[in-house]
């Protein structure tokens, strides 16, 4: 009775299950908190859509046709078997089939996977010229660090990276400006944010006693220096979700987009960024998941909007199956909700790369509206 039981009930809930092929990815991932490895759901869908688990199904009911039981475990065994002949019945023997395939499927990714991550990690190191000089200058940077404050979003592009050919538009990269433990403390002294932080259990009502109290880990490794300077950039990138300074983007065109979100809002969005930080980046490309995160997706969860927060509500394209946001997507539906009551950014900044006068200029949010139509090698052809 116990077998057949948990037998019924698992292929009822796999056979639910499997209407939402999403659902495979999300339900894999680890869990350390309930002790659940990654690929339990992968393991429990073996374990019951199998040809020797049905043999062994069959077997027992021959056994248990020979057997005396009560009523009424005879009647809970008849009823739980039917169920199961009934799965069998065509639907059951296309679930088997199919999580076989995606066994295979996953069997091979494994294999494979450690290469396509290792070229991905090489092409992200690597440039086609102009090695360690941007269009971008130091100077540049320094000019516009004023006009920026923590929660800002950083859209940014290098002509020379090799890991451009593989990403669509001419934006390729996002991410957080996290700024510095002083330029946090400047931002939210206002009661409003000081009241949510309370409510978070920070008595003193402080931003920056939350984010260091919430993630030790992060907030000791954001104040480390980078090169002798301050890391207030937070990123993912090959090497997985990183602090680095504003200088580390080496950028040779470089956007800040801004939330017109509330203080507090913005502080919130901090707090759940810092979260993300030191796991490894996602080279599968896919938002269901946040046990690896790809760079867009650092953003998105930052501000995915829930139950008591606004956030920023970007709409989130399938790509190859897959729920993705490219960097060019956020710099599109700016310009389409631009002007708009649906717009949810302001342009900061816009500082635009000029490869062939080896320059980046500032230009207006105008020019920033047409970015994303670029095609990715503009720049050898633009004058």
């Amino acid at each position: 009775m116990a077998f057949v039981a948990q037998y019924r009930f698992a292929l009822d809930f796999l056979d639910r299950l499997d209407r939402d092929p999403g659902l495979d990815a999300l339900l894999d991932e680890p869990v350390p908190e309930l002790g659940l490895p990654a690929g339990t759901y992968a393991r429990a869908k073996l374990r019951f859509l199998n040809v020797a688990r049905a043999t062994e199904f069959a077997a027992l009911a021959v056994l248990s046709q020979k057997g005396t039981q009560a009523p009424e475990l005879r009647a809970a065994i008849e009823e739980d078997s039917a169920r199961i002949w009934q799965a069998g019945r065509g639907r059951g023997e296309m679930l088997t089939v199919k999580n076989a395939l995606r066994v295979v499927q996953q069997a091979g990714f494994a294999a494979w996977f450690p290469v396509q991550a290792g070229v991905a990690q090489s092409m992200a190191r690597s440039t086609l010229w102009r090695s360690g000089r941007a269009l971008i200058s130091a100077a540049q940077l320094e000019a516009i660090t004023p006009r920026l404050e923590p929660g800002d979003i950083l859209l940014v592009r290098r002509n020379s990276y090799l890991s451009d050919i593989g990403l669509p538009g001419y934006w390729p990269h996002a991410a957080l400006y996290v700024g510095t433990p002083e330029e946090r403390r400047r931002l939210f002294v206002d009661p409003e944010t000081q009241a949510w932080v309370r409510t978070q259990g920070q008595p003193d009502g402080a931003v920056e006693a939350l984010l260091r109290a919430a993630h030790v880990d992060a907030y000791t490794q954001h104040l480390a220096l980078d090169a002798g300077r301050p890391r207030r950039v937070l990123e993912a990138i090959s090497e997985g979700v990183v602090f680095h300074s504003l200088e580390h983007l080496t950028a040779d065109s470089l956007a800040v987009l801004r939330p017109r979100l509330t203080r507090t809002e913005r502080a919130a969005a901090l707090v759940r960024a810092f979260g993300y930080a030191g796991r490894p980046y996602d080279f599968d490309f896919d938002f269901r998941t946040d046990a690896a995160i790809v760079c867009t997706e650092l953003v998105y969860k930052a501000y995915e909007p829930v139950a008591g927060f606004r956030g920023v509500a970007w709409s989130v394209p399938q790509i190859l199956g897959r729920p993705v946001i490219p960097a060019n997507e956020f710099a599109r539906q700016f310009d389409a909700a631009f002007g708009t009551p649906a717009q949810q950014l302001d342009l900061i900044v816009f500082l635009d790369g000029q490869e062939r006068a080896g320059v980046a200029i500032e230009r207006s949010v105008e020019a920033f509206r047409e970015s994303w139509r670029r095609p990715k090698w503009q720049f050898l052809t633009s004058p």
